[in-house]
C-alpha cells in the first residue's frame, strides 16, 4: 500500500485524503461515519475529506440504500489520472522550452547570482575602496598587513581613506598582522572610528581583505597589484562568521 500511497500523493492527495482513500478501498461501499471510525478521523473532518475526494474525482456516492455510502473509483481511474498528468507535463515542458531563453536572460541579471569583478593597478584598487563607501552598511571588517599596504598606498592615500570613512560614519574593525607600523594605527583607534586587534605572531599574509555589506574585496600587493570583489550574501556571511570567530578569540 505504500507504493499506492506514493502514487496518490503524486496525484495531489494529502496524507489524510490518502488515509481515507485507502480505508475506503479496503472497505468497499461504506458510510462516511464508518470510515471515520476505521481511520480515526473525526466525523466532521471525514465529511470534508469525502467531499474533497469526490470533487477531485476519486470518490463516488451510492444512494441505493437507506443511507449514503461512498466508494472509490476503479483502480484504472488512477492510470487515467497519471496519463492526464503526464500529458499536461509534456505540454508544460514544450511551453517552458519556448521561453527558456527569456528566463535565462532574466536569471543572469538576478541579484541572487554571485558577481565577481577584477581590478588591476593602483587605480583599480582605489575603485575598490570607492565601492566600499557606495555600498550600504555601517561597518567594515578588515584583515590587513600594514607594511604591505604602505608599499602601495601613500600616507596621503591612507589619510584620505580614513577621512572619507569618518565622513560616511562607517566604523571599522581590523585584524592586523603584528608588526611595528600597526602600533601607530592602534594609537589612533578612538579618534578614527576603529578598533584594532592583533593576529597571532605566526600569522602572515600580504593581501588586504575587506568585508562590507554583501561583498568581500581582496587587494593583493605582493607581485602584481590586483584586486577583486565578490558580491554574494552567502559568501559574505561565511567570511563575516570566520572574522567574528577570530575577533572574539583575540584579546583587545
Amino acid at each position: 500500500m505504500e507504493k499506492l500511497k506514493g502514487v496518490l500523493i503524486e496525484l495531489g492527495l494529502s496524507e489524510l485524503e490518502c488515509k481515507f482513500y485507502l480505508s475506503s478501498l479496503e472497505s468497499g461501499s461504506a458510510s462516511i461515519g464508518e470510515l471515520a471510525k476505521k481511520t480515526g478521523i473525526d466525523r466532521s473532518t471525514a465529511y470534508f475529506i469525502a467531499d474533497e475526494l469526490k470533487n477531485k474525482g476519486f470518490l463516488e456516492e451510492d444512494f441505493k440504500k437507506y443511507k449514503k455510502l461512498v466508494f472509490v473509483k476503479e483502480p484504472s481511474y488512477l492510470i487515467q489520472q497519471i496519463a492526464h498528468k503526464r500529458d499536461r507535463l509534456i505540454q508544460k515542458e514544450k511551453e517552458l522550452n519556448e521561453i527558456i531563453p527569456q528566463i535565462s536572460a532574466s536569471y543572469s541579471r538576478g541579484d541572487f547570482k554571485p558577481i565577481l569583478r577584477f581590478y588591476h593597478g593602483y587605480n583599480g584598487l582605489n575603485e575598490i575602496r570607492d565601492d566600499i563607501f557606495s555600498t550600504k552598511g555601517d561597518e567594515i571588517l578588515l584583515y590587513t598587513n600594514q607594511k604591505s599596504s604602505e608599499m602601495v598606498f601613500s600616507e596621503k592615500d591612507r589619510r584620505e581613506f580614513i577621512k572619507k570613512r569618518i565622513k560616511f560614519n562607517k566604523k571599522i574593525r581590523v585584524l592586523a598582522i603584528d608588526e611595528p607600523s600597526v602600533k601607530k594605527l592602534i594609537g589612533s583607534d578612538d579618534d578614527e572610528l576603529r578598533i584594532t586587534r592583533l593576529l597571532p605572531k605566526n600569522t602572515f599574509f600580504t593581501a588586504e581583505t575587506y568585508i562590507y555589506g554583501d561583498k568581500v574585496a581582496m587587494l593583493d600587493f605582493n607581485k602584481d597589484i590586483i584586486g577583486f570583489v565578490v558580491k554574494s550574501a552567502e559568501f559574505t556571511q561565511a567570511q563575516r562568521s570566520i572574522f567574528e570567530a577570530l575577533w572574539t578569540s583575540l584579546k583587545k
